[in-house]
């Protein structure tokens, strides 16, 4: 159903600010974990002021997997952590980077990350369908989702075009609502 729901949702944009969106969904993701769970120690590289025009719905379902995976991958260690990184520039668009010093993922199994039903541990809970919805619901903002392994480090990023570049979708025009964060 929440595939269906991605493939056919009508694209809504609207002007937010990452580093409240971002920490907002941090919170609430995390919340949804018991007390049992590691919950790492969370940090944002964000500017206060970084504004992102985009489908806020399709930018919950990518992010909200990253943090997830890094929040269910967390090692229980006292320096777990998981760490947004929010890049931002005209020529290459927003990159929203999700990295955690968690379990990782094996080499061979990297190329199966974004693909539906694939679930890398099988002693963690899951659909495998998380990554997958992240990867169709950026594909739908005209972005890409890609792994990046560094030593001691997960890295999860979204990479979005500069507006201009994804307001065209499937040859039309996409509704664009535009309010101020609050």
């Amino acid at each position: 159903l929440q595939i269906h729901h991605v493939r056919h949702h009508i694209l809504q944009y609207s002007l937010i600010n990452l580093n409240k969106f971002v920490s907002e969904l941090y919170q609430k993701t995390a919340a949804s974990f018991t007390s049992q769970d590691v919950i790492p120690q969370f940090t944002l590289d964000c500017d206060d002021d970084q504004y992102l025009e985009t489908d806020t719905e399709l930018l919950t379902l990518v992010l909200q997997s990253f943090l997830k995976n890094a929040i269910q991958y967390a090692l229980p260690l006292s320096d777990s952590y998981t760490r947004v990184i929010v890049e931002h520039s005209e020529e290459n668009g927003t990159h929203i980077t999700v990295e955690d010093n968690g379990e990782g993922v094996l080499p061979e199994l990297q190329t199966k990350l974004f693909t539906m039903f694939f679930r890398g541990h099988e002693t963690k809970s899951g659909t495998g369908l998380d990554l997958y919805i992240a990867r169709l619901s950026a594909e739908r903002l005209q972005g890409t989702v890609e792994y990046h392994p560094k030593p001691d480090r997960t890295c999860f990023r979204l990479a979005l075009p500069t507006l201009e570049d994804h307001l065209v979708t499937n040859g039309s025009q996409a509704n664009i609502h535009s309010s101020p964060a609050s």
